[in-house]
């Protein structure tokens, strides 16, 4: 799914729209978007600079409505044991509030699987952490997360 929705952007939108796109996908976010970036032969400011802003982007959306959208969401029964996943998986993150600011911005700066600006925007939702402060941890954490993935990306491509 994630390889149809990378090759619809790229051919229906200009390389330096299209990698913004890709990185504000969930997912995929800076760690997939900055190697394609390269690979589509962007240089590496402009690599890093589009995918820092396309994956920032969702973090104040997600942060405003994400708990209204699981409210509306709950009164599924399908849909309420998705939303309960995702809060049981948020809940065993717990230790993020327990350090929250700077929990926030060590999970986003490390550039792992399930880690980045979409899962800890989620922590802090459903965790009630205060949402301009953890905004500016997700914002710092994925200047670092960026900076992480542009040299790796680099030296290996």
């Amino acid at each position: 799914m994630i390889e149809y929705i990378i090759n619809f952007l790229e051919t229906n939108f200009s390389n330096k729209i299209a990698l913004m796109l890709i990185s504000a996908l969930p997912l995929v976010e800076i760690k997939g978007a900055i190697p394609i970036g390269h690979a589509m032969e962007i240089s590496p400011r402009m690599v890093y600079i589009l995918s820092f802003l396309g994956s920032i982007i969702p973090v104040p959306f997600i942060l405003h409505f994400i708990r209204p959208i699981f409210d509306i969401m709950k009164r599924n029964e399908t849909l309420a044991h998705f939303i309960d996943k995702i809060k049981s998986k948020a809940n065993s993150k717990k230790v993020y509030k327990q350090f929250s600011l700077m929990g926030l911005f060590i999970f986003v700066a490390i550039p792992l699987p399930s880690t980045g600006v979409w899962m800890a925007s989620l922590i802090t939702s459903i965790l009630k952490i205060d949402k301009l402060k953890a905004f500016t941890s997700i914002f710092c954490g994925n200047i670092i997360a960026c900076l992480i993935v542009s040299v790796f990306s680099h030296i290996l491509i």
